[in-house]
């Protein structure tokens, strides 16, 4: 199952958590709305292919946008390169929390360079994904983050974030 949400059941008077087979999108209308900052078009079609499938509306940059650009757009989410041509995607993670519109916005931020997590300290990002990634280690932070933004009605706590590397 790629995709759940968190239901509570009741079993003889005791709560247990399950997770149903219905997707993340059922909490909130859908289809969800990605951004997919990727200077590399491959990746990027990739990435656009998978998530659209699953039922998302995907949003794609080339390049460091406007953040008018990204506010227009309305993502539930945003995934950024870390190392585009005109900026670095910290900078854009950055842009993201200044906005009134976007400051909750979840952000995962990806990198061919584990090495770049000392310089992303002050960026506020949600999560960190080493390239190359799987399916799977794409899937569930996009899972984890709108899971909590759609329970919490965009009222966000800083959690810390989790990286996968792949020099583990």
């Amino acid at each position: 199952m790629l995709f759940g949400k968190l239901r509570r059941v009741i079993n003889n008077g005791n709560m247990e958590q399950k997770t149903p087979n219905r997707p993340v999108e059922c909490l909130k209308s859908f289809p969800q709305r990605l951004m997919i900052i990727e200077d590399d078009l491959a990746l990027s079609e990739v990435l656009d292919n998978l998530f659209t499938d699953l039922g998302y509306h995907c949003g794609m940059e080339a390049d460091a946008p406007e953040i008018n650009t990204i506010e227009a757009f309305r993502p539930d989410l945003v995934i950024i390169d870390y190392h585009l041509p005109k900026v670095n995607g910290g900078e854009i993670c950055a842009s993201l929390r200044n906005s009134k519109l976007l400051a909750k916005t979840p952000v995962i931020i990806i990198s061919a360079y584990s090495s770049i997590l000392l310089h992303l300290e002050g960026y506020a990002f949600d999560s960190f994904i080493e390239k190359p990634f799987s399916i799977q280690e794409i899937l569930r932070p996009v899972e984890r983050l709108l899971l909590r933004k759609n329970l919490a009605g965009q009222k966000r706590t800083r959690m810390p974030f989790r990286f996968k590397t792949n020099h583990a």
